[in-house]
C-alpha cells in the first residue's frame, strides 16, 4: 500500500526498510457516489419478509470491497468501492462533513478499515450515510507511524 505521510519531514528517520511497522491510516474522498445497485440493496430488505431482521444490521452487499491504485507511478490515490461500517457528521464553519469508516478488505488476516473524510460537496447527487451502504469513488490515502 502506498500512502502520503504528512509528517515525513519529522518521522522519515523512523521508517526502516524491511521492518514491520504499525501505520494509522485515514483518507480524503473525492468524486464519491452511491452505485445504484448498492442504494437499492440498502433500501430493499435482502431477506424474505417472514424472516425477522434487526433495524441496525446492515444488509449484505452484492459487490465486495475493492481498492485499486490510480495513475502512473507510486501515488496515494486509489479508486475504491466499499461499504460504510459506521459514520458521524461534523460541522466546519457552515459546511457539513462526514467521517465514514469504510471496510476496504475482509478476511484471511487482511481486515482493513479506514476513516474517510468527505464533505457533502464530494458526492455526486444527494447523500445520506447509512451503515451497510456501499460507496464508490476516489480516495487519497494518508498514514503516519503509530506511536
Amino acid at each position: 500500500i502506498r500512502f502520503f505521510e504528512p509528517l515525513w519531514g519529522i518521522k522519515r528517520n523512523r521508517y526502516k526498510p524491511g521492518t514491520v511497522q504499525r501505520i494509522r491510516f485515514a483518507a480524503f474522498g473525492s468524486a464519491l457516489k452511491v452505485p445504484a445497485a448498492a442504494a437499492s440493496a440498502v433500501s430493499k430488505p435482502a431477506m424474505p419478509p417472514s424472516m425477522p431482521r434487526s433495524k441496525h444490521a446492515p444488509p449484505p452487499l452484492p459487490v465486495p470491497s475493492v481498492m485499486i491504485p490510480i495513475g502512473p507511478g507510486g501515488g496515494s490515490r486509489y479508486g475504491m468501492h466499499a461499504p460504510i461500517v459506521e459514520w458521524r457528521g461534523f460541522w466546519v464553519g457552515e459546511r457539513l462533513y462526514y467521517a465514514l469508516k469504510l471496510k476496504l478488505a475482509v478476511g484471511e488476516g487482511r481486515d482493513f478499515a479506514v476513516d474517510l473524510y468527505a464533505g457533502r460537496h464530494c458526492f455526486a447527487g444527494p447523500f445520506s450515510p447509512v451503515p451497510g451502504l456501499a460507496l464508490s469513488g476516489v480516495i487519497w490515502l494518508h498514514g503516519t507511524l503509530a506511536d
